[in-house]
């Protein structure tokens, strides 16, 4: 099992990297070129501000569902009652 959620982390990575350099090539292109220097930061400033827009999302986005998670999780019980004991009569009756 926990080969599998590695391999799963480690792919969920690489497409997280691919799909943000293609972001921000993306708004790159839209808005500068290779030109001039001017071109240059003129697209630059709009990309790395989408980048870290992005970042900031995710990490609310992380916050929210280990939020959520925590709130949905119930207190373990105690172990004779997850062994069915907390209601065993231990009366002894007497002939």
């Amino acid at each position: 099992m926990l080969g599998k959620a590695a391999g799963v982390l480690n792919t969920t990575q690489q497409f997280g990297a691919v799909f943000g350099i293609a972001i921000a090539t993306t708004v790159f292109n839209a808005h500068g070129s290779l030109a001039s220097a001017a071109a240059i930061t003129g697209g630059y400033r709009p990309a790395l501000g989408v980048s870290a827009g992005l970042s900031v999302l995710g990490a609310v986005t992380a916050l929210g569902i280990r939020r959520a998670a925590r709130a949905g999780k119930a207190e373990p019980a105690p172990a004779a009652d997850r062994a069915g004991l907390s209601q065993v009569d231990v009366s002894v009756s007497q002939h």
